[in-house]
C-alpha cells in the first residue's frame, strides 16, 4: 500500500491520505512498523474490498512534533487477503466477552525461549546475573532490532547511471528457495516491492555445509559506489587489549546488518529482481561494499564511552572483559543498557556470559593466555595450493593471522609473497616436487 502522491502531515494531527495498492479483493491493512519508528506515523487498520491501482483514502495519525513530508510511492503498510465476513462487535459486547475454560491458555504449557549461556556464572553471583538478563530481556526477544545511531547511505561516483540487470536463469528448486527467502524478508520488513530503475540479480551461493545462501549480486552497484574509509579495528590490537582479564562475555548481534536502516533516498539503488518480482531493501543488505564500515561506526557510536576499556567491538562480535567477577557484572549491565537504549537486539544462542575460555577472532582466549583455534588449524591443513594470485593473497592472509606463533614467519612466507609479483601471470602453476 503506497502513497498516491506526496503529502505533508502537520505536527500531532490526524487525517486521511490517498493510497494505492496492486492488491485485488477483500483484504486487511497491516501497518509497517518502520513507518512509526522513523516518522511517528500510525496507519489505521481495517478491512474492505480493494480494487487494484485505484486511489482510496486511509486514516493516519502523526504523533511527531514537527511537520513531516512523505514522498509519493512511500510504502505505508501491506495488504493481506481476508476471506469471509468480519463481525462488528460493540463496546458492550467486548466487555462481556471472557475466556472460556476451553480457550484459556494453559499456564503449565512450557514455552521454549532462546537462552543465554550461563553455565560458567559463579554460584554466588548467579541470582544477580539471572536478574540482570531478565532486566534486559528485550535484547533477546527474537525480534529484529532497529539501530538508531545511524543509517546507511549509498553515495555514487559522479556520472554514474542506474544499472538494471535481468534475473539469472534458475531451476525450479532454486526458485522455490528464493521465494521462501523473499517471503521471509517481506515478513521481517527487510525488503519491500519496488518500481526502481535499478535492478541487481539474485544468486544462490553454497555454504560450507552445502546448503544454499541467498545473495544479491551488487557488483555493478559497488563499482559505482564511493568507498567508506571508516576503519575496522586491528585484530591484533583487539586481542592484546584483553590483557590479564579473568572473565569474558561474548555477545552476537541478531542478523547484524539488517538492524541498520537504509536512507530513504537510497533504497531504490538496492533493488533486486527475481522470478517473484522486483524488490528493494529497507534495511542494510549483505553484498554491498560499505556495510562493514557502517555497522562498525554504529556500534562504535553506541559504545563510545566504554569501548577499549571493558568491551571490544569487531563488527557484530562483542566481547566484554573484566579483572574480577563483581566488576564484570557492572560492565555487563552498562553494555547491555547501551545496546538496548539504541535498539540493538542480540542472538541469545550465541551469547555467553562469565566465560573463562572464549573463541574470539580465530583464537581461543583464556585468562592471561592466547592460543590457536584448533578448528582453524584443521582448515589450514586441508588447504589446497592457490590457483590464482587473488587466492594466493587470501591464502597468505589466513596464515598471517597466526604469524605470532611462527618463528621467522616473514622468511617462510617470502616465496609465497613473490608469487604476487605483477610480473607473473595472474594464474598460478602448481608447485613442482622440488618446491
Amino acid at each position: 500500500m503506497r502513497l498516491a502522491h506526496e503529502v505533508v502531515l502537520l505536527p500531532r494531527s490526524r487525517g486521511y491520505v490517498p493510497v494505492q495498492t496492486s492488491f485485488q479483493g477483500n483484504g486487511v491493512i497491516t501497518q509497517r512498523h518502520h513507518v512509526y519508528e522513523r516518522h511517528r506515523v500510525h496507519v489505521a487498520t481495517g478491512t474492505m474490498e480493494y480494487t487494484a491501482n485505484q486511489t482510496w483514502w486511509v486514516e493516519v495519525t502523526h504523533t511527531g512534533n514537527t511537520s513531516k513530508r512523505l514522498p509519493k510511492g512511500m510504502v505505508l503498510g501491506h495488504m493481506s487477503a481476508c476471506f469471509g465476513t468480519i463481525a462488528n462487535i460493540s463496546r458492550e459486547d467486548w466487555a462481556a466477552i471472557s475466556l472460556s475454560p476451553t480457550t484459556a491458555p494453559d499456564a503449565t504449557d512450557p514455552v521454549e525461549k532462546p537462552h543465554v549461556h550461563t553455565s560458567n556464572v559463579p554460584e554466588g553471583l548467579r541470582p544477580q546475573v539471572l536478574a540482570l538478563l531478565e532486566k534486559h530481556g528485550a535484547l533477546w526477544s527474537g525480534h529484529l532490532g532497529s539501530i538508531k545511531a545511524t543509517e546507511h547511505q549509498i553515495e555514487l561516483k559522479p556520472g554514474s547511471k542506474p544499472v538494471r540487470l535481468n534475473p539469472y536463469p534458475m531451476r525450479p528448486r532454486s526458485r522455490e528457495l528464493i521465494k521462501a527467502h523473499v517471503d521471509r524478508m517481506l515478513k521481517l520488513e527487510v525488503i519491500e516491492p519496488s518500481q526502481s530503475e535499478w535492478a541487481s540479480p539474485v544468486v544462490l551461493i553454497p555454504k560450507p555445509d552445502g546448503s544454499p545462501r541467498f545473495c544479491i549480486d551488487y557488483r555493478q552497484l559497488n563499482e559505482r559506489t564511493v568507498r567508506d574509509s571508516y576503519p575496522s579495528p586491528r585484530m591484533d590490537e583487539c586481542r592484546d587489549s584483553l590483557g590479564d582479564a579473568q572473565f569474558f562475555s561474548t555477545l552476537d548481534c541478531n542478523a547484524g546488518y539488517w538492524q541498520i536502516p537504509l536512507a530513504e533516498e537510497d533504497k531504490p539503488k538496492t533493488a533486486f529482481s527475481c522470478h517473484c518480482g522486483t524488490f528493494q531493501c529497507t534495511r542494510l543488505p549483505f553484498g554491498l561494499c560499505n556495510p562493514p564500515a557502517t555497522f562498525q561506526r554504529a556500534i562504535d557510536m553506541i559504545l563510545s564511552g566504554v569501548k577499549w576499556q571493558n568491551v571490544l567491538v569487531y563488527l557484530y562480535d562483542l566481547i566484554i572483559f573484566s579483572a574480577d567477577a563483581e566488576s564484570h557484572l557492572s560492565h555487563l549491565d552498562t553494555v547491555l543498557t547501551l545496546l538496548r537504549k539504541h535498539g540493538v537486539t542480540l542472538n541469545a544462542q550465541k551469547c555467553h556470559v562469565y566465560s573463562n575460555e572464549v573463541e574470539y577472532l580465530g583464537h581461543v582466549v583464556r585468562p592471561g593466555r592466547l592460543s590457536v583455534n584448533e578448528k582453524n588449524l584443521k582448515a589450514i591443513n586441508k588447504a589446497i595450493f592457490p590457483k590464482a594470485q587473488t587466492q594466493q593473497r587470501s591464502f597468505l592472509g589466513m596464515f598471517n593471522v597466526y604469524r605470532r606463533f611462527m618463528v621467522e614467519f616473514a622468511k617462510i612466507a617470502k616465496p609465497l609473497n613473490d608469487l604476487n609479483s605483477v610480473k607473473l601471470p595472474k594464474r598460478l602453476s602448481p608447485p613442482t616436487p622440488e618446491e
